[in-house]
């Protein structure tokens, strides 16, 4: 039965780390298609994050009304809800506005410290334990991370402020998912989320709203269609398995990032992203190797 259970908690943290990977990629996805609606700079921020979040609301509500659960949740957990939601937004506006004046690459490598706030967070506010290899791994991968998009960080120096705190932002929110694994059903946290999101993005949006032409539109519907599917994968990921042992794949985003603004915004892939990269990849293996020395 105790081996039963090991194999069972291996496929669990095996597949938390495959929707991880998903989720930055499908992330990276949706940062493409911020930068590809704003190309001339002119397009209303408010407006764009109003849509990330808008397709999930009407489909997550429906498929909690078929599980039959309380679409927000009980009261016990809602200063948790809240807390995930409101640093879930800032977050994304932060990272919106770093994305539309930035390079993807840059913005990216800089909302991609998230991982270790989360590893930081969650050693001190979730017990959880965080090995030297973790530690290692982590350094790593922020090496890597680094040299993705070359040691001169060029872009935008607010847009890269902007990615900073995005990236607090994020390490917040995504620890309290971890907080709400057993006090709340994934869905619920994605709808609370939204919802949020959606009521919070509307008076910026109205102020300033500019009619989109059809090919925005169909980018802006492609921003909430890769927006909420990354957020169900990540959502998940991190019911699945301990955040310090999987966050540091969120880390693959950066490679995602860089090849897409490659091949569909024409920005270089110097050397330097290619050895990030593979430091990336590197540090992904090195606690999957350690696992497997241990269980030997």
């Amino acid at each position: 039965m105790g081996s039963e259970a090991g194999r069972a908690r291996t496929r669990e943290g095996n597949f938390a780390v495959l929707l991880m990977v998903l989720s930055a990629l499908l992330f990276s996805a949706m940062q493409l298609m911020i930068k590809r609606t704003n190309l001339d700079g002119s397009f209303p921020l408010m407006e764009q994050v109003f849509f990330r979040n808008l397709l999930s609301v009407p489909v997550v509500w429906v498929l909690l009304r078929r599980k039959g659960i309380a679409p927000f949740g009980n009261a016990a957990a809602q200063p948790y809800l809240f807390g995930r939601s409101v640093a879930g937004f800032l977050g994304i506006v932060t990272f919106f506005y770093a994305t539309n004046h930035a390079r993807i690459a840059d913005a990216n490598i800089l909302n991609k410290l998230s991982p270790i706030v989360v590893t930081v967070l969650a050693a001190v506010f979730l017990h959880e334990r965080v090995t030297r290899v973790q530690c290692v791994s982590l350094a790593v991968s922020f090496l890597g991370a680094w040299l993705v998009c070359g040691p001169a960080l060029d872009s935008d120096p607010l847009a890269m402020l902007a990615a900073l705190v995005s990236a607090a932002f994020s390490g917040v929110a995504y620890t309290f998912v971890s907080v709400l694994k057993k006090r709340a059903d994934p869905l619920v946290v994605i709808l609370h989320f939204s919802v949020l999101s959606v009521l919070c993005a509307v008076p910026g949006m109205i102020s300033g709203f500019v009619t989109p032409t059809a090919g925005q539109l169909f980018r802006l519907l492609l921003i909430s269609t890769f927006g909420s599917l990354g957020q169900v994968t990540l959502t998940y990921a991190y019911k699945l398995a301990p955040a310090s042992e999987i966050s540091l794949y969120n880390y693959s985003g950066i490679v995602w990032s860089a090849l897409l603004g490659w091949l569909f915004l024409g920005e270089t892939l110097p050397g330097s992203t290619v050895l990030g990269a593979l430091f990336v990849i590197g540090a992904a293996l090195i606690p999957f190797f350690h696992a497997r020395k241990t269980a030997a």
